[in-house]
């Protein structure tokens, strides 16, 4: 990685710090490439551009462009046939190329790039971290693209991470993906609620998503995920975290129109004329240098002297999913956050994350008018339909009618919708279509044996579950 700002190898300046890193993920290439450009863009513009030499004079940016090296490496240098998502396609690897402990021994043998269980060793570092591990959105099987590892922060890529965040003052946080063209924010869980910092953090979020011109929303409004960068990040620390969702489509198209146009927000993207993700991130390098957006502690000191603040603390996984469907009690793991001020003698300006950390109060909510609908067994319908690679609900699929109460009998805040079956490497699709033929929720994951789709506040009525092969 970089640092970048005037004075670099002082790392104890007290300046506020924005994280940028790429690569959680071997096949999304784009993602380091993004946060390459940004280096470039403020070693090149500074003492030309005057936001530019602000940003690297008041600010320390950090530029990790590849935190996953393994799988990328294996990706990158992948042979470019076949490209099916098989398990012998290792172009789009996902996880790193750890072995788990939990995979079987007729798959543990050869390197990371030729191995009998292919693309599919390793675990997922964006489900690793401590934050809501081992709950929803992440899967306890080893050969799923989204496996968990065997413990939280049991991955290198992750413990790195983790050393970075705790031992300096992280206040803003960017960690890139593609694709989907989403700015998310925490939580990654649906079931636990927006923080106190909710509306400073969405308009933060609005800001950066009106110069990329990408949805701007929480991470589980997407699907939930547990384990994530910024889960664990955020609620840790109080430092603003974000996901970057690069593009709409591919998870690493042609340069040109991955890196280059998204990057600068030109032709065919949705940043088009609103300045792409170079404006995203310059936004975030200003929201860095807004004191609104960290704490700071001020005094005075005898230059020389070392100033030092720390704090340990214990937390706790969500409640462990097991691989058998049952949920185990949550996992405690330990927090040790310290930082360090060289003083230069005199006053001093010290920007740090709030010491509010770790909380859990204020959940957003309604106060329930009813009880909720009592959980309801949808039939499954007889046969299997045919492969459904194009429209999913026009094409073959199979049709689960259901239909969601009204007040005054019930008032439903949420409406979950679950399908299971028994072979991880069939993969099933499932979208909820409202009276108008609308689809209002959906869910489709890879590599695990379930889908479940999530519906907020459900207007009481008709709907179909459509489950695509």
């Amino acid at each position: 990685g970089i640092e970048i700002t005037t004075g670099a190898a002082n790392t104890a300046d007290g300046k506020p710090v924005f994280f940028n890193m790429g690569v959680h993920h071997a096949r999304e290439w784009p993602s380091a490439e993004h946060a390459m450009e940004y280096a470039y863009d403020l070693l090149t513009g500074y003492g030309k551009d005057p936001l530019t030499t602000q940003v690297v004079q008041q600010s320390r940016t950090i530029i990790v462009p590849v935190v996953n090296v393994d799988g990328f490496t294996i990706s990158r240098e992948a042979s470019t046939a076949p490209i099916d998502f098989s398990r012998f396609d290792y172009e789009y690897k996902r996880k790193n190329c750890r072995i788990s402990a939990s995979t079987p021994a007729s798959f543990r043998g050869g390197t990371c790039s030729n191995n009998p269980a292919g693309r599919l060793r390793g675990t997922d570092p964006n489900r690793n971290y401590g934050g809501f591990w081992g709950g929803p959105g992440a899967s306890p099987a080893w050969f799923s693209d989204t496996f968990r590892g065997d413990a939280p922060f049991s991955e290198p890529e992750v413990q790195n991470v983790r050393q970075l965040i705790s031992t300096r003052q992280v206040t803003n946080l960017i960690t890139n993906h593609t694709y989907s063209n989403l700015v998310l924010r925490v939580p990654g869980v649906y079931a636990v609620r927006p923080p106190l910092e909710e509306p400073q953090y969405k308009a933060l979020g609005d800001a950066m998503a009106a110069r990329n011109g990408y949805t701007s929303q929480p991470s589980w409004a997407l699907y939930d995920t547990t384990g994530t960068t910024e889960d664990w990040s955020f609620f840790n620390t109080g430092g603003f975290g974000f996901t970057f969702e690069i593009g709409p489509d591919e998870f690493h198209p042609p340069f040109q129109q991955g890196v280059v146009n998204e990057y600068l927000g030109l032709a065919n993207t949705a940043g088009a004329g609103k300045g792409g993700n170079r404006a995203s991130y310059l936004e975030m390098s200003k929201a860095t240098l807004d004191k609104a957006f960290h704490s700071t502690l001020t005094g005075t000191a005898p230059a020389g002297w070392d100033l030092k603040i720390s704090k340990a603390f214990t937390s706790e996984t969500s409640p462990v999913v097991q691989a058998d469907g049952t949920t185990g009690a949550p996992i405690e793991y330990t927090d040790t956050l310290t930082s360090s001020l060289a003083s230069k003698g005199g006053k001093f300006s010290w920007a740090v994350n709030p010491s509010t950390r770790p909380i859990v109060a204020g959940r957003y909510g309604r106060p329930a008018q009813a009880l909720a609908q009592p959980t309801i067994s949808l039939s499954n319908p007889l046969g299997i339909p045919a492969a459904n690679v194009g429209d999913p609900i026009s094409g073959p699929n199979e049709v689960v009618p259901f239909t969601i109460g009204a007040l005054p009998q019930y008032d439903n805040g949420t409406a979950i919708i679950n399908m299971q079956w028994r072979d991880a490497g069939v993969d099933w699709d499932l979208y909820i279509v409202n009276a108008a033929n609308q689809v209002v929720a959906q869910s489709a994951s890879f590599g695990t044996p379930s889908e479940s789709a999530l519906m907020i506040d459900p207007p009481a009525g008709d709907y179909r579950a459509i489950i695509v092969n």
